[in-house]
């Protein structure tokens, strides 16, 4: 059975880079606040490297590391996972990242599922023959559960991300 959905995988992923239209690269500085009051607004990075499956649809795996900060206790978020993208109309996107992540505050370690939904704009863009590139921004709704790390046990907020992609 194991091997039945591995040959499974290994064939989409095959035919997405096949027929994928560009492989790309998002590159942005994001904001994340939390809902809980007790942490304060941080920043970190986040890393994508996307396929576009269609002119509207893409996927991609998604990389962030985010500064974390309770009272005066530092931590960091790194989340790992995969990234769908859907174009709504021009310049405009919805998204879901499906994560793993794990949130360390102190001693305190969390790792569970992390669900990003997100809207994306793209401010600025250009075309060559051979390479494109914009200017976005994206704002998402997060949710993760952390019992340990948080005192009111998630790390639910919102995430504001300025980015730039490259693709080829």
């Amino acid at each position: 059975m194991k091997g039945k959905i591995l040959a499974i995988i290994a064939l989409l992923s095959l035919t997405t880079f096949i027929y994928a239209q560009n492989v790309g690269m998002d590159f942005g500085i994001n904001f994340f606040k939390p809902s809980d009051p007790n942490f304060q607004t941080k920043n970190g990075s986040v890393f994508v490297i996307r396929w576009n499956i269609d002119q509207d649809i893409s996927f991609g795996i998604v990389n962030e590391t985010t500064n974390l900060l309770l009272g005066a206790i530092a931590g960091t978020l790194t989340a790992t996972g995969i990234s769908v993208q859907k174009s709504v109309v021009k310049n405009v996107a919805v998204g879901l990242n499906l994560c793993t992540a794990t949130a360390r505050i102190g001693a305190a370690v969390d790792t569970n599922p992390l669900i990003d939904i997100y809207g994306i704009v793209t401010l600025l863009s250009t075309k060559g023959d051979k390479v494109t590139g914009s200017l976005f921004t994206t704002i998402s709704a997060r949710f993760m559960e952390a019992p340990n790390v948080s005192p009111s046990g998630t790390l639910n907020g919102y995430n504001l991300t300025l980015g730039v992609s490259i693709g080829f």
